[in-house]
C-alpha cells in the first residue's frame, strides 16, 4: 500500500479521492477504462456498453491503482512537498536535538541519586535508545493507522515522559518517564516523518533527505546549551518541562503532512504486509541490520565524551556542551555538502555516494579514537567538529543508498527496523564499555570500543557494497547449474 507517510510493499493500493486540479487526469484515465473495456477490433456493442457502464458507475480497481500512481508522480519533488520536508525537519531537529544532549544529564543523575556509572548510563541509553529501537513500531503504526495521527501522538507521549519526570523522587521512576516514556514517544514520532519523504520526492530524494537531516545538525547545536542554561536556571527537574513544550512542537509540524485525503481501505493490512516480512529473507538486509547495530556504540561518546571532558580535562559544566554545539554545527556543514552532491550530476552517481560514505564512517571513528588522548579544549573542539562532519555526511548519504538497495517503497519499514537495531547497540554498548572501563581501570576504554565497533561496521559496508555491484554488473559470475539456485542468490542480495 502506498499510503501517506506509511510505506510498504505488499500493502494493496487504495486510491485517492478526486480533488480540483486532477480533472486531465481523471479525463485520461477515463479514457483508458473505455478503450480497455472494448475487445476485438470491431468494437463489440455489448464490451462497449460495459465500459460506457463502468465508466458512469467509477473507476475499477486497476484504475485507482493507476490514478494513485499517477497523482503521487505529479506532486512529487515540488509544491506541498516542500512543506512536508520542513515539518520532517524541524522533528528531526528536536528529537535529535534532546537525544544529543542528554550526556548534560547524565553528570546531574550521577550526582543527584547516586547510583554509580553503569546504572546512569543505562538511564541515558535507554532514551536514546527507545528513540531508535521503536521505529519499526511507529512505522507499523503508521502503516495502519496513518502517518499523521501516529507522529502527534507519539510527540504527546514524549511531552507526558517529560512532564511526569519533574515529580520523580526515586531512580526508577525516572528510569520509567526520563528513559522509556519520553524515549518511545520520539521514536514514534521520528520514524514516520522520515519515511514519508520517499513518497515526497524522487528525482531529488538524496538532497531532501539530506536537507531533512540537517535538522540533526541544528538541534545539536541549539538545544544542548538550551538545556545547560535550564539545568543552571531551573535545576534538572525545571528542565525537564521546558522539553515538554519544546516536544509538543512537533504536533503542529505532524499536521503540516495533509496534502492528500485518502479513500478508506477495504481491508485493513495484515501484520506481515504492515511489517514488510519479506525484509527478512534478504541477506542484504541482515548485512544492514549488523551495520547500524554496530553504529549504535556511538552513543558511547555522546553520553560519555561530556563527562570524560570535565573529569579528565578540567573543562567546566558550561563550557562542555560547547562541544556538542560545535559537533552540530560540522554536522550541518557535513549534511550541507551530501546536499550539494545530491544536486550535482557529476558527483551523485551511487558509487561516489557509497565512497564517502565509507570515508566518513572510518574518519570518524578515528576522531573518537583520539578524542581520549587530546589535551587541551581547543583539541577536543576539533575532534568533535570532525566526528560531526563526517558523521553528518555519512548520515545524509545513508538513506538515497539504502532507497537503491531496498527501493523507496521499502524504505520506511527498512530504515525503522534499522534504527531499531541501532538502538540495541546504544542500548547495550554505553553500560558495558562503563562496566569494562571499570574493570580495566582505564576510563579511556569505552572510546576505543566505539572506535573498534564503528571501524567493524564500515568495513561490513565495504563487504556489502563489493557483493551488490558485483552482483549488478556481472551477474554471469552466479551462472550456477540450477536457475532457481541462481534467482535464489539474486533475490537474497538484492
Amino acid at each position: 500500500m502506498e499510503r501517506l507517510g506509511c510505506i510498504s510493499a505488499a500493502e494493496p493500493a487504495v486510491a485517492l479521492l478526486p480533488v480540483v486540479g486532477d480533472e486531465e487526469i481523471g479525463q485520461q484515465f477515463i479514457n483508458q477504462t473505455m478503450k480497455s473495456s472494448v475487445k476485438g477490433a470491431n468494437g463489440n456493442e455489448q464490451e462497449e456498453a460495459k465500459g460506457a457502464g463502468k465508466v458512469e458507475a467509477g473507476l475499477d480497481d486497476d484504475d485507482n491503482i493507476r490514478w494513485d500512481e499517477a497523482r503521487r508522480k505529479r506532486n512529487m519533488d515540488k509544491g506541498w512537498a516542500w512543506a512536508v520536508l520542513f515539518g520532517a525537519f524541524v522533528i528531526h531537529a528536536v528529537v535529535f536535538g534532546i537525544a544529543m544532549g542528554m550526556g548534560i544529564f547524565y553528570s546531574e543523575f550521577l550526582d543527584e541519586f547516586h547510583r554509580g556509572p553503569v546504572a546512569t548510563s543505562w538511564l541515558i541509553a535507554t532514551h536514546c535508545a527507545l528513540g531508535t529501537l521503536s521505529g519499526p513500531i511507529g512505522s507499523i503504526l503508521a502503516n495502519r493507522l496513518g502517518f499523521r495521527p501516529v507522529t502527534a501522538a507519539g510527540a504527546l507521549i514524549a511531552s507526558l515522559g517529560f512532564v511526569l519526570s519533574y515529580f520523580a523522587t526515586e531512580f526508577w521512576m525516572l528510569f520509567l518517564c526520563f528513559g522509556a516514556i519520553s524515549g518511545l514517544g520520539l521514536g514514534i514520532t521520528y520514524a514516520p516523518s522520515f519515511g514519508i519523504l520517499a513518497l515526497y520526492f524522487d528525482k531529488r530524494k538524496t538532497a531532501a533527505t539530506a536537507a531533512c537531516s540537517i535538522g540533526i545538525g541544528v538541534g545539536m547545536l541549539l538545544i544542548p546549551p538550551l538545556e545547560r542554561l535550564m539545568i543552571s536556571s531551573l535545576t534538572w527537574r525545571g528542565a525537564t518541562l521546558i522539553l515538554a513544550g519544546i516536544t509538543l512542537n512537533m504536533v503542529p509540524c505532524a499536521l503540516l503532512f495533509t496534502e492528500h485525503e485518502q479513500a478508506k481501505p477495504k481491508a485493513a493490512p495484515s501484520f506481515s504486509q504492515s511489517a514488510d516480512v519479506s525484509l527478512f529473507k534478504k541477506m542484504s538486509f541482515y548485512v544492514v541490520l549488523a551495520n547500524f547495530f554496530l553504529m549504535g556504540a556511538f552513543q558511547i561518546f555522546m553520553i560519555i565524551g561530556i563527562r570524560f571532558a570535565m573529569d579528565e580535562h578540567g573543562v567546566s559544566k558550561d563550557n562542555a556542551p560547547l562541544l556538542i554545539s560545535v559537533q552540530g554545527i560540522f554536522s550541518i556543514c557535513g549534511r550541507l555538502s551530501a546536499v550539494a552532491i545530491g544536486l550535482n550530476r557529476w558527483t551523485s552517481g551511487l558509487a561516489t555516494r557509497y565512497t564517502l560514505f565509507h570515508v566518513g564512517t572510518f574518519l570518524a571513528a578515528v576522531s573518537i579514537g583520539v578524542f581520549p588522548v587530546m589535551p587541551t579544549f581547543l583539541g577536543l573542539c576539533a575532534l568533535s567538529g570532525g566526528v560531526g562532519f563526517f558523521l553528518g555526511l555519512r548520515y545524509a548519504l545513508l538513506p538515497s543508498i539504502m532507497i537503491e538497495i531496498f527501493t523507496p517503497k521499502r524504505f520506511s519499514t527498512s530504515w525503522s527496523y534499522g534504527m531499531a537495531m541501532m538502538g540495541v547497540g546504544s542500548l547495550l554498548m554505553p553500560p558495558l564499555s562503563e562496566w569494562t572501563a571499570q574493570l580495566a581501570g582505564s576510563s579511556r576504554g569505552p572510546f576505543y570500543i566505539c572506535t573498534g565497533s564503528m571501524l567493524i561496521a564500515c568495513f561490513g559496508g565495504l563487504i556489502l557494497q563489493y557483493c551488490l555491484q558485483t552482483l549488478k554488473r556481472n551477474p554471469e559470475i552466479f551462472a550456477l547449474s540450477s536457475s532457481s539456485l541462481k534467482n535464489s542468490v539474486k533475490s537474497q542480495l538484492l
